[in-house]
């Protein structure tokens, strides 16, 4: 029997349903019809993985990375970039609307100019002396020396990691390993000393679009307020902080 997958959950696996039940189904892209074993029943929903895909979506990607079928780096790398934006904002919007109970569209969704290679942080984790990601399934370690997300300066670096330096950041150029030390990291006009467990936004290309269009919505002047609440380094006041007199950060 083949089940249509209809919407996508939070973690970007297709839904169907049988009976009214809910089955959560992983690798399926909404508009397919696909064959399933369900691997875990429980009362309310199920989970299932997909047999046979007898009608598949022209939005899905053939696997383009040797480890997506067992690393949990990621799971929605079998969607192209429109489907991954699709799913980004819909989820967005479901979630602004269960929570909010206000039923918004989010429109001008900022793309990044490099859909692989960007990332300028990675966690890995080791264990039983092999280092990497953690598998879909388990806790058990998926050894890697390349990941399609990372920025070329980091999986040059793969090699060079041990079980004493997991967190690596890069700024393009250089490397930092040491928690005790800073890496210097630009958003447009503003740079920023760094430290390697610090929270900072991890798509360069992305940040500076999405902050850009932030300023072309707040458009400040020089007799405006801006708080920064809950902000962590305050990098998005700081980017509108050009003529204000007055500027508050809550972090």
């Amino acid at each position: 029997m083949a089940y249509l997958i209809t919407e996508y959950d939070h973690y970007g696996r297709g839904i169907t349903k049988k009976d009214n039940k809910i089955i959560f189904v992983n690798n399926a892209l909404i508009g397919e019809e696909v064959e399933i074993s369900i691997y875990n029943d429980k009362k309310s929903y199920s989970e299932a993985n997909v047999t046979n895909y007898v009608v598949k979506s022209p939005k899905r990607r053939n696997n383009i990375c040797k480890y997506y079928d067992k690393c949990g780096g990621c799971n929605i790398l079998h969607m192209n970039y429109d489907e991954q934006l699709n799913f980004k904002q819909h989820k967005m919007e479901n979630i602004i609307s269960k929570y909010l109970n206000n039923n918004i569209k989010i429109n001008n969704i900022v793309k990044s100019d490099n859909e692989f290679y960007y990332r300028n942080k990675v966690t890995l984790h080791f264990k039983d002396n092999i280092i990497g990601f953690y598998d879909k399934k388990s806790n058990n370690i998926v050894k890697i020396d390349n990941c399609l997300l990372l920025d070329e300066t980091l999986n040059k670096e793969i090699p060079n990691i041990d079980k004493n330096h997991l967190i690596i950041r890069t700024n393009g150029k250089k490397i930092l390993k040491d928690v005790n030390k800073k890496i210097e990291c630009q958003i447009g006009n503003y740079k920023y000393n760094v430290s390697l467990e610090a929270f900072f936004q991890i798509n360069n290309n992305v940040t500076k679009k999405m902050y850009d269009q932030i300023k072309e919505y707040a458009n400040p002047t020089k007799d405006d307020i801006i708080y920064d609440l809950y902000c962590g380094v305050g990098t998005i006041g700081i980017y509108l902080e050009m003529k204000q007199k007055k500027f508050m950060v809550l972090k």
